[in-house]
């Protein structure tokens, strides 16, 4: 067999013994060259995979690679052994190296099949391995773009806290536990003075006001150990120029996450302005803008506190209560200019008179308060002749003209047993209003026992039975006729009544004075004409839907109703306006509704009085005076006012027979009126004589109960 293998060979050129290519150089050194290289290659590879397991130590199968690198040792000496055998044959050499070859190739091809599936467990956990580790990379890096979004909107938000920061409007400024200023925006360098450096180089309480900072500071312990997280105070700063400027601070703490707290965050508004708008309302809730004392609501508080003093002792506070004198002729004859410069002037010189520790206000219109602090009743009795001397003496001067007025003052005891402020005030208006009763320009005490005290208070009770009469509708009107000389009827005047407390009925006369001491005519008079024109308004009803005549008038189509308008009412520009738009509403006929303006002294023909007599008149209404002849300027009146007509008032009428001076100046009335075209009624009127001297002085037209009683509208205008 081996010779058949031989003689193959031989026949396609390769021998097995030798190598007979010498004579060919490049093809024998390309061989041995080839051997070198490959033979070097080979012994590469062991050193590179034995310095790769030495390093990699803990490598799993580090065996196999110690089995590869041997077998590739191996096949790299044979081919140097091939390269050395074509001039030195080394059989036996490349036997044995070759023989070790096919051993470690077999050890090699043995060992590998079971190394297969371990391998394969081992790559597949590596896959599974590397796929966890990709998840986690992912996550890690969802995780990372997450923090890096968290970090840029942290960066953000810095960036806008920063820029609210510079550019609120008001001052903030973060604050360090310390106190120092650790930064601050422009605003607050602007409102306190300072520049940036020069403002962070201090502390809060270098700039607070000493009188601040204890209170500042408690608040700030407070937040650091942790009883709060925010206060808010108004305190003052002191400025660069070391002015003081009121402020509003608003301080929260900022804790990390361990909750230690790190710095403040301070909000500081100028509040200068705001507490100076607030002290002036304040000042003017409790003052008089027109004379600068307290009012009555600062008087009723300062008489609180007086009330609430523990062991007040008898005799020693007092409370008065003053009131001008004719004040109203002042205010209405030269127009509230006039009346404000004398309020003025005269609660100038009340204060002049006082002492130090009295209290003096003005308690609304002419009136003031004055309490009176550790003192007698001998000290009160000098003080009230003092002040009314006072006004005695005082003079008020305007545009050429010149008034007295006087004053009366009530005092009232503050005795321990009283804790009510208004029971106080209520006795010493009370006193007051008798002496106004005793004539004006005087002072009177408070006593249970006074007969003029008694009286003031049964007049004060009016003042409920009235209050009560307006709140439930407790008036009734009353129409009196009005006759001529033939004793026919040519009018009515309407006249109030009041339901008593038994039922009965009480003339306006009773409570009128009361009603116009605490200045509710104006309510009375608007009562009045409302019921008045829903009379006309049924009365034209009536006569229309039945064609007759109206009750008994002689001329029905002049037969009107008189409304008798106090001066106060007159004199009011807000009662006018109503005045003039009720009779636009009820589109009262003007034949049907005449109005009498009374004469007091409170009637000064002053502007608003002239503007309402002018309206009446240009819409048609007659308007009288009424009580003509009662007050001290009469004939001024008259001939500052034009009205149509006039009525004697019965103070007149009632004596005429008897008295020369009444007969006298009924007569000059008449010639007056005879010589100035206005139409006259007498008033008064109670028997037939009287009304015969009338007729024969000139008079026309008679009003009084011996033609008629008043009796209710109804039965009135039927009758």
């Amino acid at each position: 067999m081996l010779q058949s293998i031989d003689h193959w060979l031989a026949g396609v050129g390769l021998l097995p013994h030798g190598y007979c290519i010498a004579w060919q150089p490049a093809l024998l050194w390309s061989l041995v060259i080839s051997n070198v290289i490959i033979g070097l290659s080979y012994y590469a590879i062991p050193v590179a995979l034995g310095w790769f397991v030495r390093r990699e130590k803990d490598l799993r199968f580090n065996w196999i690679f110690w089995l590869f690198a041997a077998f590739i040792f191996a096949c790299g000496t044979t081919h140097f052994i091939d390269a050395v055998s074509i001039w030195w044959p080394i059989y036996r050499l490349d036997a044995a190296v070759l023989d070790l070859t096919a051993g470690v190739s077999l050890l090699t091809g043995v060992l590998i099949w079971p190394l297969i599936p371990k391998v394969s467990q081992f790559l597949h956990q590596r896959r599974r391995a590397l796929a966890a580790l990709d998840e986690s990379n992912q996550r890690l890096f969802a995780s990372l773009r997450q923090m890096q979004l968290k970090q840029a909107q942290i960066e953000e938000n810095e960036r806008r806290f920063r820029l609210i920061l510079e550019n609120a409007p008001i001052g903030m400024a973060i604050v360090g536990l310390d106190g120092r200023f650790l930064h601050v925006n422009r605003a607050l360098c602007a409102m306190l003075g300072y520049e940036e450096p020069e403002l962070l180089a201090k502390t809060f309480q270098e700039i607070t006001h000493p009188g601040d900072l204890a209170q500042d500071l408690a608040h700030v312990q407070a937040l650091i150990e942790g009883r709060g997280e925010t206060y808010r105070m108004e305190k003052r700063y002191f400025t660069r120029s070391g002015a003081i400027l009121h402020i509003q601070l608003d301080v929260s703490i900022l804790r990390d996450a361990a909750g230690r707290p790190l710095y403040f965050i301070s909000q500081i508004q100028d509040v200068s302005e705001a507490k100076r708008i607030t002290e002036q309302l304040a000042y003017q809730a409790s003052h008089d803008a027109l004379t600068g004392l307290p009012n009555r609501l600062a008087f009723e508080q300062a008489l609180r506190e007086v009330l609430a003093t523990p062991a007040r002792q008898a005799g020693r506070d007092f409370l008065l209560y003053l009131d001008l004198d004719h004040f109203k002729l002042v205010n209405d004859g030269c127009g509230h200019l006039a009346g404000d410069r004398l309020l003025r002037e005269f609660a100038a010189l009340l204060k002049s008179r006082l002492r130090r520790n009295d209290f003096l206000a003005r308690l609304g219109g002419d009136e003031f308060g004055v309490l009176l602090r550790d003192t007698d009743t001998k000290g009160v009795r000098r003080l009230c002749e003092d002040l009314l001397q006072m006004a005695a003496d005082y003079r008020l001067t305007y545009r050429q003209r010149t008034f007295q007025i006087g004053l009366s003052i009530g005092a009232a005891e503050i005795v321990p047993s009283v804790a009510d402020h208004g029971i106080v005030l209520a006795q010493a208006d009370t006193a007051c209003y008798a002496a106004k009763n005793r004539g004006r320009g005087r002072y009177c005490f408070y006593h249970d026992d006074d007969a003029g005290i008694r009286q003031a208070l049964h007049t004060m009770d009016w003042a409920q039975h009235v209050q009560t009469a307006l709140d439930r509708d407790g008036f009734v009107l009353h129409l009196q006729k009005i006759f001529d000389e033939q004793r026919g009827v040519v009018g009515y005047e309407a006249l109030l009544r009041l339901h008593g407390e038994r039922g009965e009925l009480v003339p306006a006369a009773n409570f009128l004075p009361t009603v116009e001491r605490l200045g509710w005519v104006s309510r009375i008079d608007r009562w009045v004409v409302r019921q008045t024109l829903k009379v006309i308004r049924r009365w034209d009803d009536k006569a229309l839907h039945t064609g007759s005549a109206t009750g008994t008038c002689r001329d029905p189509g002049r037969c009107s109703i008189s409304v008798n308008l106090s001066a106060r009412s007159a004199g009011d520009p807000i009662f006018a306006d109503w005045l003039l738009s009720e009779l636009e509403r009820s589109m009262a006929s003007p034949q049907r509704l005449r109005f009498e303006i009374t004469e007091t002294e409170l009637l000064a023909a002053g502007e608003q009085e002239l503007r309402l007599i002018s309206e009446l008149r240009q819409r048609g209404y007659e308007v009288w005076l009424d009580d003509f002849g009662v007050g001290y300027n009469s004939f001024e009146l008259l001939r500052r006012m034009q009205v149509d007509g006039i009525k004697i008032d019965a103070s007149f009428t009632r004596d005429l027979l008897r008295d020369p001076v009444d007969r006298a100046l009924v007569e000059a009335i008449v010639s007056l009126a005879r010589r100035l075209d206005l139409e006259l009624i007498a008033e008064g009127v109670e028997d037939e004589r009287t009304c015969q001297e009338l007729c024969a002085m000139g008079v026309t037209q008679f009003q009084g109960y011996y033609f008629h009683s008043a009796e209710e509208a109804e039965a009135a205008l039927a009758a």
